[in-house]
């Protein structure tokens, strides 16, 4: 009998389902589930258990190193990097903005320049009986530039003293103080001015805006009064003409005086061009002075409108544009 049961399970038949009691049953069910359960809260609420998994260490351990590195996830760009690039782009800018600095004040040591050679060598041959004299080595010291302010004269080694100028018409004479009008005021002004400017621009070049914030009622002031004189000026060169050729080759200069009563009105429209460019680096470099940069320009574009407003046709810059080529 037992031989034929065991053949029947041989042959595929299946044993008779063992008998469970239900109540045991639900009993371990309930008790695998509660360890499942336990095992799970152990894993993520136990402080000194496991990490859920080892890609969320690896991301933890990763961004623990960038924190202590200074770097932060932005697009692969770290703080540090982007203040180094920060860095480099201010040095640049302020490396830029040199030249126009540099270039305002060379521009200004050459229109003083000019306007003290007027004031030493031809205003005095009629307000002066005496023929002007060669500067000593002292003056010449003071000028922009040394003695190659005074290169275009004579150079006389054996005397410090020019034979006399040409003869100056006596209605000429009359009218020299019209024909230069306030122009040793300018030299003045602009010598003090120089000389500020000068001892900013390579230590303290953000305090040169101030400079012309201050000065903007005086610059208004000399401008438009030198300005409503030109035109009158400006007349009696043209009808002296030939006098004046005659003491431009007495003087050996190259400057004729046309060219020499045009200098102020250039001037005082060419300074925006050299600060156009200091207000744009400047603001590359994130100076904190560049109100002040920017405020300085717009009184320099400001004033030249004023002036051009009183200059009157056909002596604008533009018309006497013609004098200023004329040389021999």
């Amino acid at each position: 009998m037992a031989d034929s049961s065991l053949e029947s399970n041989f042959l595929g038949e299946q044993p008779s389902e063992i008998n469970v009691d239900p109540s045991t049953k639900c009993h371990d069910s309930a008790l695998i589930e509660a360890g499942e359960s336990h095992d799970k809260t152990d894993i993520f609420q136990d402080g000194d258990a496991t990490t859920p998994d080892d890609t969320g260490l690896s991301n933890q351990l990763t961004e623990d190193w960038k924190a202590d590195s200074g770097l932060l996830d932005n697009g692969g760009v770290g703080t540090f990097s982007e203040e180094a690039d920060l860095d480099n782009e201010v040095a640049a800018a302020l490396d830029k903005r040199r030249q126009p600095l540099m270039e305002l004040v060379s521009s200004e040591e050459g229109y003083v320049r000019r306007l003290r050679m007027v004031k030493e060598f031809y205003i005095p041959i009629v307000s002066s009986a005496r023929a002007p004299t060669t500067p000593s080595s002292a003056d010449a010291a003071t000028l922009p530039g040394g003695n190659s302010s005074v290169n275009n004269l004579p150079l006389r080694e054996s005397s410090t003293t020019l034979p006399p100028p040409p003869t100056v018409p006596d209605d000429l004479a009359a009218r020299w103080r019209i024909l230069w009008g306030n122009w040793i005021q300018l030299c003045d002004w602009h010598s003090a001015f120089l000389e500020k400017l000068s001892s900013f621009v390579t230590s303290e070049p953000d305090k040169i805006p101030k400079l012309f914030i201050d000065s903007r009622s005086r610059l208004r002031s000399i401008y438009s009064k030198y300005c409503e004189n030109h035109r009158k000026a400006a007349l009696i060169a043209e009808q002296y003409r030939d006098y004046f050729e005659e003491l431009r080759l007495y003087l050996n200069d190259k400057e004729d005086v046309v060219s020499y009563l045009m200098q102020p009105v250039q001037r005082i429209m060419r300074y925006q061009l050299p600060m156009a460019e200091i207000v744009k680096y400047t603001q590359r470099a994130r100076v904190p002075e560049l109100t002040l940069w920017k405020r300085a320009l717009d009184i320099m574009k400001e004033i030249p409108k004023d002036t051009q407003l009183i200059l009157e046709p056909p002596f604008s810059v533009t018309s006497a544009a013609p004098f200023l080529k004329r040389r021999i």
